[in-house]
């Protein structure tokens, strides 16, 4: 998708991942039924930081950040990042050692 909006095959897939880890959090999110207000001191983040993320502004946001929110949300999160690793779903060539994760 994003190969096609003129992006290296590189930058698609560190922008596809970015899609994916954010909608993981989303998915945890809506499914406990968080405020952007309780999200922010569970990330320690001030609020409009946390509203920047959770809307989807992902070009202000870096790859090992999003996985760092993710495993805060505890084995939810935990979880969805094995479920994207166990799936193939992380770009091609790119292991969880690249994304900072060490699953135990």
């Amino acid at each position: 998708m994003f190969d096609q909006l003129g992006f290296s095959p590189e930058e698609s897939r560190k922008a596809q991942l970015k899609v994916k880890l954010l909608g993981s959090i989303l998915d945890i999110y809506r499914s406990k039924g968080y405020t952007q207000a309780e999200v922010a001191a569970l990330w320690n983040k001030p609020p409009s930081r946390v509203s920047e993320i959770l809307t989807g502004k992902l070009h202000l946001v870096r790859i090992g950040t999003l996985i760092d929110l993710l495993e805060s949300l505890g084995d939810l999160g935990v979880g969805h990042l094995r479920q994207l690793i166990d799936t193939s779903s992380t770009p091609q060539n790119m292991t969880t050692k690249d994304l900072g994760l060490s699953l135990a």
